[in-house]
């Protein structure tokens, strides 16, 4: 156990990687592609990112297999593996070592 511990950091130093016109992601803790984000000097890998997704847009997110993966919609809607995840909803995904991620409605937001 750790006391909790703050990072303060500016919008500018958040990095966002485009796969395409369709989808943006905001490296927040972690590291996507290679492209890292400034959380740092956390003791538990974390990986948190906000993806934004147009209509009918989807993406395949590598995860580390042994790690809780959980996604938030903070607005439109996605479908994972079958199942419709809502606006204002926290879904709990399965063990694996990717995620396909289908959007609706415009932005998403993952974890």
């Amino acid at each position: 156990m750790q006391a909790p511990r703050h990072q303060n950091f500016e919008p500018d130093k958040v990095s966002v990687i485009r796969t395409n016109d369709s989808i943006w992601v905001m490296v927040i803790a972690g590291s996507v592609a290679g492209v890292k984000g400034p959380a740092n000097r956390v003791s538990t890998e974390p990986l948190y990112i906000d993806i934004h997704m147009k209509a009918s847009s989807g993406l395949r997110q590598l995860r580390p297999i042994a790690h809780t993966c959980f996604i938030y919609v903070y607005e439109g809607q996605v479908f994972i593996a079958g199942d419709i995840i809502f606006k204002d909803t926290l879904a709990v995904l399965s063990e694996g070592s990717s995620i396909t991620i289908k959007s609706q409605i415009s932005r998403q937001s993952w974890f």
